[in-house]
């Protein structure tokens, strides 16, 4: 009874947000607006790999400082082209969300080099949402993203082959900081025919209701960000 229930709660998690996916309208030559980044601080990810719906589910809780958060002002995150939103939320209220195209490196706080402005645009989208007001908030404000990534003949951005799923750390897999930092606990559900790697060291991983649950926290810097691997045994 104990592992139907810990499946169906599984499936629950997979399935849930599928239909109500934010609405995010698409920004083209923002001219007028700078972005700035969400703050680097910590993230708590989750990740369910689910061989019967051939996908990944993943859902990030990042922790920020009230402080460093103004309300009506526009934050930014990044995340691979492959991804798709489920929700957005800012302590738990959902939020909108914009997707913006055509960047240009003197938009950002602190500027961007064009190097780099050049490869994030090749690899990934940009989301923008404006802070609520969080005068009535905790020190901490808790932001939470739902994606998922189908696994198809169709992904560009996640390399797919022979058994492994493999996401460069510099394709954002997570929404991380570009210039800073992030720490990061990430808790990963798998079949048991899987293992799982993180910048090539082998997660070990707990027997849990016939999934394997892998954890892990680390620094992850923004110079050498972390590749995680998936592999089919």
């Amino acid at each position: 009874m104990k592992k139907l229930f810990y499946l169906l709660m599984m499936l629950i998690a997979l399935s849930s947000g599928l239909w109500s996916q934010p609405k995010a309208t698409e920004v083209i030559n923002p001219d007028t607006l700078q972005f700035v980044l969400i703050p680097a601080v910590r993230h708590d990810v989750t990740i369910i790999i689910s061989e019967f719906f051939d996908k990944i589910v993943f859902s990030d809780i990042i922790t920020v400082p009230k402080r460093a958060l103004r309300s009506g002002e526009s934050r930014s995150y990044f995340l691979n082209k492959d991804m798709k939103m489920e929700y957005f939320r800012i302590n738990g209220v959902d939020q909108s969300l914009n997707l913006t195209r055509n960047l240009k490196a003197d938009q950002f706080n602190p500027r961007l080099r064009l190097q780099s402005l050049i490869e994030i645009n090749e690899l990934s989208q940009m989301y923008s949402f404006v802070v609520p007001d969080l005068s009535g908030s905790e020190d901490m404000v808790s932001i939470q993203l739902k994606y998922n990534l189908t696994l198809s003949d169709t992904l560009k951005y996640v390399i797919l082959g022979n058994g492994t799923v493999e996401m460069k750390g510099c394709n954002f897999w997570y929404p991380r900081h570009i210039n800073q930092n992030d720490d990061i606990s990430v808790t990963i559900h798998t079949p048991l025919n899987r293992i799982v790697k993180i910048n090539n060291m082998e997660m070990s991983g707990d027997l849990q209701s016939g999934m394997l649950v892998h954890r892990m926290r680390f620094n992850d810097k923004f110079t050498e960000p972390a590749d995680i691997k998936f592999i089919r045994k």
